[in-house]
């Protein structure tokens, strides 16, 4: 009986009683008119993705001095993800070391949509995209959470918007073939190649991406 965006709601509250909530749109806006959490709208949705949207929404957020943390919206989750991953003063990423099994008889949503990620032995992050070839074994999976600290958020924004600032929306950007249809994973992987250190975080416990029905009746098997 609960909507996945309570699942964020509840980690909002774990972190934080008085935590922002806000939510990036699209197709759908009118859909989240009930809840109490702030809607950034993008009006370039039928012709982007994810990576602009995060920027158009951070242009309407005031982050200074505030940590930030992105998720995906279509992920449930325990709330207690985001306190293990804001343990540090630095950029944080959930991922998952024992992924595979999840795509077990997922047909509907395949492992080739696996976002994989390549970790070095101090877990930190060397790339990401799920057009990394499937021939190594060490993979871990993007979770689709991400942890600013108040620190570090003007200059990663910064960063973003420099990106942006470019005017090469039609170019291809690091795994995608186009800036304006990048994922956050391609601006992650940017980050490391300019120097940024992303650290990873293992969340061991039960979480689940929905993107299809099929998907919503095996998270409903791994959470009872």
């Amino acid at each position: 009986n609960k909507r996945i965006f309570d699942f964020f709601i509840e980690a909002a509250k774990d972190i934080e009683e008085n935590s922002d909530v806000y939510i990036a749109t699209g197709h759908g806006a009118d859909e989240f008119n009930d809840l109490d959490v702030k809607c950034i709208y993008n009006d370039k949705y039928s012709e982007t993705n994810m990576l602009y949207t995060l920027w158009n929404s951070l242009k309407h957020i005031n982050i200074k001095d505030r940590s930030l943390f992105v998720s995906y919206s279509d992920i449930i989750f325990p709330s207690d993800t985001f306190s293990k991953i804001s343990t540090k003063n630095e950029m944080t990423i959930a991922v998952d070391t024992r992924w595979e099994p999840n795509y077990v008889g997922r047909t509907l949503h395949g492992i080739d949509q696996c976002e994989k990620c390549l970790i070095d032995s101090d877990n930190n992050l060397l790339t990401c995209s799920k057009k990394l070839p499937f021939q190594n074994s060490l993979y871990s999976e993007y979770l689709g959470i991400l942890y600013i600290p108040s620190i570090l958020t003007l200059q990663i924004k910064e960063k973003l918007d420099q990106v942006f600032s470019r005017k090469y929306l039609p170019n291809p950007f690091m795994f995608s073939d186009s800036l304006k249809q990048s994922y956050i994973t391609d601006f992650l992987s940017y980050l490391v190649c300019q120097g940024s250190k992303i650290q990873c975080v293992d969340i061991i416990d039960k979480w689940f991406e929905i993107d299809t029905e099929q998907d919503v009746i095996n998270a409903q098997k791994i959470l009872k």
